[in-house]
C-alpha cells in the first residue's frame, strides 16, 4: 500500500483499493507458505497451525502500526517483521512437540535474545541526550570531572563521594586510548570545554549502557533458578524496558553499576544455596564489595550471601568468612583513596554520610512516602507497582527457604529507602529497587496463572490483561528512549530565547534544575540572567522598575511540583515533554508586562521560518503559523501538545504537486498551480510514539528540483485571513472564520475581515451585524485602530505591540540580515537550511539571501562601504532587488542608483507580489571592486501592512459614523 501510494500521484482511492488487495494477497501467500513449513515441523498440530498463524499475523500487524512511520519510509524494513512473525507463530502453537518438550523450551533463547537486544538498543539510543550543549543531571558533572585526574594517576578525589564506577571507567578509558588511535580530549570539564569533553562522556555512557543491558540477563538467571524460565523471561522484559533504568543507563551515575554488581552477587548467592561450590562464595563476596565501592549502601547485598549460607542444610563457615574478606578486598580494589589515605578517606566518608543524612532533616517523611508511590507509578505504571507488591506478598506467603535468598535483599532495599532516604528521596534512589519489583511482578503473573489453571475463561482474561500491560510497559520504555533522542526542553527553550530575547534584555528565572549547572548564563551571552522567585514578582501590582518590557520571566518545574497558578499570569510559552527529575523540566515563560495574552489584531507573517519542532501549549502558540517549505528533500515538523489538536487550516503557495502527511504516513495529495493558492482543513493524527506528551508529525513529500512549494499550517484558522484577503478569496475568509474556535473569533481584526468578506460576497446586512457585534464586544477598538494610521516609527510599533499583546521585540523576530551571525548560521546548519550565496563577477555582484518570503510588504536596509582605491568621478553603481519565484519567475522589486563613492545606509521599500520568493541583491558597476555591500537587513514593513489592511476595511468603515 505504501509503494502504490507513492508511485503515482493521481487517483488516491484507486491506489488504496489496489494496495489493500495486493497486501491481502501477499499475506495470504505468506500464511500458506508458513503453514506448509510448520506442518512439516509439527504434524500433530495441523489443526492448530492456521489459528496460530492468524493470531501471529494479527499481533504483527498491531506491532507494525506502532512502527508504521519507519517501516513506511524504508520499505525493506518490512522484511524485519518476518522473523517476529515466525517466532510468534511458533510461540502461539499450543501443546507439545513429538519429543514431549514444551514449545517454550525451544523458544526461550530466541525470546531472551530479542529482549536483551531490545534493552541494549533502548539504552544506547539515549547516550547523546543533551550533548554537546549540556549535561542534564546535576550530579553527573562532578563525577565525570574526576576522569582525567584518575587517568593521569591522581587517585584521590576531592571528596569521599563514592566513585568506584568512575575508577573503573577511568581504567577502561586509559586502556582504550592506549590501544586505539583516539585523540584524548581536554583535561578539564567546564561549560566551555564540554564539546571537547563529550568524547569521554559518550564512551562512559556507552559502557554504562552495556552494563545496564546486562541487568535483565542477570535477573533472568536468578529467576530461572528460583521459579523457572517463564518468570525469568518476563522479568528480563520488564527490566529491559524499565524507563527509570533507561534514564540512568545514559547518565554516568553510580546507581546502574551498583545494581549490576548487586545482581551479580544475588545470582551467586542463589548458587550458594543450591550448590556447594567454593568459588560461588568468592564471586558473591567480590561482587558485594564492588557494589559497596560504587555506592556505600550497596554492601547490603551481603545479606543475600548470609541468607543463602544459613538457609542451606550443609554449611561451611570458613567459606562464609572467605566471602566477607573478599568483599572487603573488592571494596578496596575500586576505592584506591581508602588505601592511599585511610584517615582522610574515613574522615571524608563520615562527613559525606552525615551531610547526606542531614540533607532531608527539614522535610516530612510523609512527603517522601508520597513521592515513593508517585515516582514508581509515574516512571513505570500503577499496574506494574500493584503486580510487584502482589508478587512480594505471594512470595512471603509461600514460606520457602529458596525464596528468602531473594526476599532478604529485596526487603533490605526497602528498609534502606524508608529508613534512611525517605526525607530526601529522589528517583535515582529507586534504581536499585525496581529490578526486585519487576521480578516480583513476573512471579505474580505466573502465580495467578497456576492458581486458575482449570478455569479457561479466567486464563483468557488474565492472558489478555497481561499482554495489554506488557504492551503498554514496552511502549513506555520505547517512548522514553525516543524522547531521549530529542533535545532536552532546555535546548528547545534556549533556541527560542535566542530568537525572541534581544540583546541587553534580562531573564528573571526560577530555575532550580538548571541554575546549578550554570546553563542559562553560559548559553545566553547577550542576555543577563538573574535568579528570582517568579511568583513574588508576579504578585506585585507592578513589576520592579528594573524589569524592562522586553524582559522575560521563566520558571522550571518537574512532574511532581505544583505549577504556577493561572490567576497570577498565563504563560506565553511552555516547553513540556515527559519529565524525569532532572531531565526535561517543564519551562514556562511569562511576559513581564502583560499577564494574559489577549490579542486584538492578527499576525503579520512574511518570512518563512521552518522549524523541526513546535510546542502547542498556549494561545500564543496557537496563533503562530507553522511553515513547511518543500524542497527536493522532504521536510518534516513535529508538534508537541499537552492536549489533543483539533481542526487546523492550511494554505499552500508555489508551483508543485506533492503529498501532505498529517499522521503516521497518512495524508492526501496536494497540488498548487503557478500563481494559485490552495487551502483546506484537516485534523492531524497523533503519533504512537511518544506516549506522552501528544505528538503529531507533519511533512511534505519531496518534489521535483524545478518545483517549489510553501505550506503554512494554521492551528488558528483566522490567522489565514490576511493572506486570503490578499488573494481576494473572500469565500475562504468566511470559511476560515467558521472553522475557528470561540477565542479566535473574538479577535476584533478577524471580525473586520469577516465583515469585508461578507460585503464582498453581497451579504451587506450580515456585514452590518458583524460590525455591530464588534462594537459591542470591543468598544473603542475601531477608534484606536484608525488612530494608528496617524502614528509612525517607534510610536506606531509600540501601539501595534500592545494590540498584539506581545513585547515590542517580538515584532522583530521575522527580521533577517546578511551576513549571518554565528548563532544564526549554527541554527540553520542544525536544521539543514540554506545559508545564502555570494557571487562576484566582473562588473557584477550577486547576493542570494537565505530566506524565502510570502506576499506582503517588506523594507530593506543596505549598508555600503568603500573598498580599495577610490572610484573615478562620474562612475555610478546600480542596485536592484530581484524576486525569484519557482526557478522561472523573476521581477525587479526595487531599484537604486548611486554615485560610486556614495557609501552609507540606504532604505528601500517594496511589495512582494507572490510567494514563496527568494530575494537577490544585484550591484552593477564598471568598478565593482571599489564598493562593498557590508550589510543587508530585511524586515516586514508593518506600517504599510497596516495601511493596506485599513484600505481593505474602508469598504465597511464607510458605513460607520
Amino acid at each position: 500500500m505504501y509503494y502504490l501510494s507513492n508511485v503515482s500521484w493521481e487517483e488516491p482511492f484507486l491506489r488504496l483499493a489496489i494496495g489493500f488487495a495486493a497486501g491481502g494477497g501477499l499475506l495470504g501467500l505468506l500464511d500458506y507458505a508458513l503453514a506448509r513449513a510448520l506442518k512439516r515441523i509439527a504434524p500433530s498440530w495441523q489443526e492448530r497451525i492456521n489459528l496460530s498463524l492468524f493470531w501471529s499475523l494479527l499481533i504483527v500487524a498491531l506491532l507494525g502500526w506502532y512502527f508504521w512511520e519507519p517501516l513506511a519510509e524504508k520499505g525493506l524494513f518490512f522484511l524485519l517483521l518476518l522473523p517476529f512473525l515466525l517466532a510468534l507463530g511458533l510461540g502461539l502453537l499450543w501443546g507439545k512437540y513429538q519429543t514431549g518438550q514444551d514449545s517454550l523450551d525451544r523458544l526461550w533463547p530466541f525470546l531472551l535474545g530479542l529482549v536483551l537486544l531490545a534493552g541494549l538498543g533502548l539504552r544506547l539510543s539515549g547516550i547523546v541526550h543533551g550533548l554537546p550543549d549540556f549535561i542534564c543531571h546535576c550530579d553527573t558533572p562532578k563525577q565525570l570531572a574526576l576522569l582525567p585526574s584518575f587517568m593521569a594517576g591522581d587517585l584521590i578525589p576531592p571528596t569521599s563521594y563514592p566513585v568506584g564506577h568512575i575508577y573503573m571507567y577511568a581504567a577502561i578509558l586509559k586502556a582504550l586510548f592506549a590501544v586505539l588511535p583516539l585523540e584524548q580530549p581536554s583535561a578539564v570539564l567546564t561549560s566551555f570545554t564540554l564539546p571537547e569533553f563529550s568524547v569521554y562522556i559518550l564512551l562512559v555512557r556507552g559502557f554504562q549502557s552495556l552494563i545496564g543491558a546486562c541487568i535483565p540477563l542477570l535477573a533472568f538467571l536468578v529467576a530461572r533458578r528460583l521459579w523457572g524460565r517463564g518468570v525469568g523471561i518476563l522479568a528480563a522484559f520488564l527490566i529491559a524496558f524499565d524507563s527509570l533504568h533507561l534514564t540512568y543507563s545514559w547518565e554516568a551515575m553510580g546507581e546502574v553499576p551498583q545494581t549490576f554488581w548487586v545482581f551479580v552477587a544475588l545470582l551467586f548467592s542463589v548458587r550458594i544455596f543450591q550448590e556447594d561450590n567454593w568459588y560461588d562464595y568468592l564471586a558473591a563476596g567480590l561482587a558485594a564489595g564492588l557494589a559497596a565501592a560504587t555506592k556505600i549502601y550497596g554492601g547490603y547485598i551481603l545479606i543475600a550471601v548470609l541468607a543463602a549460607h544459613f538457609l542451606k542444610p550443609n554449611r561451611d563457615h570458613k567459606l562464609l568468612l572467605a566471602a566477607l574478606l573478599v568483599s572487603a578486598l573488592g571494596a578496596l580494589i575500586c576505592t584506591p583513596y581508602a588505601w592511599l589515605d585511610p584517615m582522610g578517606w574515613w574522615a571524608n566518608l563520615q562527613e559525606e554520610s552525615a551531610r547526606q543524612y542531614r540533607a532531608g532533616r527539614g522535610y516530612s517523611p510523609w512527603l517522601g512516602f508520597s513521592y515513593f508511590w508517585q515516582a514508581l507509578s509515574y516512571r513505570l505504571s500503577p499496574w506494574w507497582l500493584a503486580a510487584g507488591l502482589g508478587g512480594l506478598l505471594a512470595l512471603l506467603s509461600r514460606r520457602k527457604k529458596a525464596d528468602w535468598v531473594f526476599l532478604a535483599p529485596a526487603l533490605c532495599s526497602l528498609v534502606l529507602i524508608f529508613g534512611f532516604r525517605l526525607r530526601y528521596l529522589r528517583d535515582w534512589d529507586l534504581v536499585n529497587l525496581t529490578p526486585y519489583l519487576s521480578l516480583c511482578a513476573a512471579f505474580c503473573f505466573f502465580f495467578i496463572w497456576q492458581r486458575i489453571n482449570r478455569n479457561i475463561a479466567a486464563k483468557r482474561v488474565v492472558l489478555v490483561m497481561g499482554l495489554v500491560a506488557l504492551l503498554l510497559h514496552g511502549m513506555g520504555g520505547i517512548s522514553d528512549a525516543w524522547l531521549a533522542r530529542q533535545p532536552d526542553t532546555r535546548g528547545f527553550a534556549l533556541d527560542w530565547m535566542q530568537k525572541y530575547m534581544p540583546k541587553g534584555s534580562i531573564l528573571w528565572a526560577e530555575a532550580p534544575f538548571s541554575s546549578g549547572m550554570a546553563f542559562w548564563p553560559h548559553y545566553l551571552p547577550k542576555v543577563k540572567y538573574k535568579p528570582a522567585t517568579v511568583e513574588k514578582v508576579l504578585r506585585q501590582k507592578a513589576c520592579p522598575k528594573s524589569v524592562k518590557p522586553h524582559d522575560m520571566l521563566a520558571i522550571e518545574r518537574v512532574w511532581n511540583q505544583d505549577l504556577l497558578r493561572t490567576d497570577l499570569a498565563e504563560p506565553l510559552k511552555v516547553f513540556k515533554l515527559r519529565s524525569g527529575y532532572w531531565e526535561n523540566p517543564q519551562i514556562s515563560f511569562f511576559n513581564c508586562r502583560a499577564r494574559k495574552y489577549d490579542p486584538l489584531v492578527l499576525r503579520t507573517h512574511l518570512r518563512i521560518m521552518p522549524q523541526k519542532s513546535w510546542f502547542m501549549n498556549t494561545p500564543w502558540d496557537w496563533d503562530r503559523v507553522m511553515d513547511l517549505y518543500c524542497t527536493p528533500k522532504p521536510r518534516k515538523s513535529l508538534i508537541y501538545a499537552n492536549h489533543g489538536l483539533g481542526r487546523m487550516g492550511y494554505l499552500a503557495l508555489g508551483h508543485a504537486k506533492t503529498s501532505f502527511f498529517m499522521g503516521p504516513h497518512y495524508g492526501f495529495p496536494l497540488k498548487v498551480e503557478s500563481g494559485g493558492l490552495a487551502r483546506g482543513y484537516f485534523s492531524p493524527v497523533r503519533k504512537i510514539l511518544p506516549l506522552t506528551p501528544n505528538a503529531y508529525g507533519l511533512s511534505l513529500n519531496e518534489v521535483d528540483k524545478k518545483q517549489v512549494l510553501w505550506m503554512g499550517v494554521y492551528p488558528s484558522p483566522v490567522q489565514m485571513m490576511p493572506l486570503l484577503a490578499r488573494a481576494k478569496d473572500w469565500a475562504g475568509v468566511l470559511e476560515a472564520w467558521e472553522n475557528s474556535e470561540i477565542r479566535q473569533k473574538n479577535i476584533p481584526e478577524a471580525l473586520l475581515f469577516r465583515a469585508v468578506a461578507q460585503k464582498a460576497l453581497g451579504k451587506g446586512s450580515q456585514a452590518r451585524k458583524t460590525i455591530e457585534e464588534l462594537k459591542q464586544k470591543h468598544p473603542g477598538f475601531l477608534a484606536n485602530y484608525r488612530k494608528m494610521q496617524e502614528k509612525s516609527g517607534q510610536e506606531f510599533l509600540r501601539s501595534l505591540a500592545d494590540m498584539a499583546s506581545v513585547p515590542l521585540s517580538y515584532l522583530e523576530v521575522e527580521n533577517a540580515g546578511w551576513p549571518l551571525s554565528d548563532l544564526e548560521r549554527k541554527l540553520r546548519q542544525k536544521q539543514g537550511q540554506y545559508l545564502g550565496q555570494e557571487v562576484n563577477k566582473k562588473g557584477y555582484y550577486h547576493l542570494w539571501l537565505p530566506d524565502l518570503y510570502l506576499p506582503g510588504f517588506a523594507k530593506m536596509k543596505l549598508v555600503l562601504t568603500r573598498k580599495g582605491h577610490a572610484a573615478k568621478p562620474g562612475k555610478r553603481v546600480k542596485i536592484r532587488v530581484v524576486g525569484h519565484y519557482a526557478h522561472y519567475f523573476t521581477k525587479d522589486l526595487a531599484k537604486l542608483e548611486l554615485e560610486q563613492s556614495a557609501a552609507g545606509e540606504y532604505d528601500l521599500s517594496f511589495e512582494l507580489p507572490r510567494g514563496p520568493l527568494r530575494l537577490e541583491v544585484v550591484m552593477e558597476s564598471e568598478e565593482i571592486s571599489s564598493i562593498e555591500l557590508a550589510k543587508v537587513k530585511v524586515s516586514p514593513d508593518l506600517k504599510k501592512e497596516h495601511e493596506w489592511r485599513c484600505d481593505i476595511f474602508s469598504s465597511v468603515w464607510a458605513e460607520l459614523p
